[in-house]
């Protein structure tokens, strides 16, 4: 006998969502090649005189803004949900140990002990890291603003 297919249970399909996103994202891809190609379409003559428009130092000061930016996306794509991950599983792992019997707590107190030192340490280093994230982000504003105005509050981070 020939085995009838078994229906899921569950949730439907559902159509996702975002199909516009794409196309966007292709438009923003294409922006930076539809530049460089009409930069290069220009005359040798009007290359030359839009590029010494550029004043002296953007190079560097684009440069500082970049790094600035990576350090933003490594921090907060990779470091920020690596800690909440971790936090989270300690978590569990410490209130499933609370709730067992009373002779397994005696047992594993140390145990128990370590988890929530190592708990703490994360979630020390999980603050440090959003701390982090906000210095980055202000320094990325301000080595942005200063690509447009290389004067703009000389006082404040003058290695931007």
């Amino acid at each position: 006998m020939a085995q009838q297919p078994v229906a899921r249970k569950g949730r439907a399909r559902k159509k996702a969502r975002g199909g516009n996103a794409i196309v966007l994202f292709l438009l923003f891809g294409a922006a930076p090649l539809g530049l460089l190609t009409w930069f290069f379409l220009q005359p040798e003559a009007t290359r030359e005189q839009m590029l010494q428009q550029i004043p002296e130092g953007v190079g560097g000061r684009a440069a500082k803004a970049g790094i600035c930016l990576a350090v933003l996306i490594g921090l907060s794509v990779v470091a920020l949900p690596a800690f909440h991950g971790a936090s989270s599983a300690l978590r569990g792992v410490l209130d499933k140990m609370r709730t067992a019997p009373m002779w397994r707590r005696v047992l594993m107190s140390p145990f128990e002990l370590i988890l929530g030192l190592v708990w703490l340490v994360v979630q020390v280093s999980f603050a440090v890291d959003v701390l982090l994230i906000v210095a980055t982000s202000l320094g990325l504003l301000l080595a942005t603003a200063r690509i447009v105005l290389p004067d703009l509050l000389p006082g404040i981070a003058p290695w931007l």
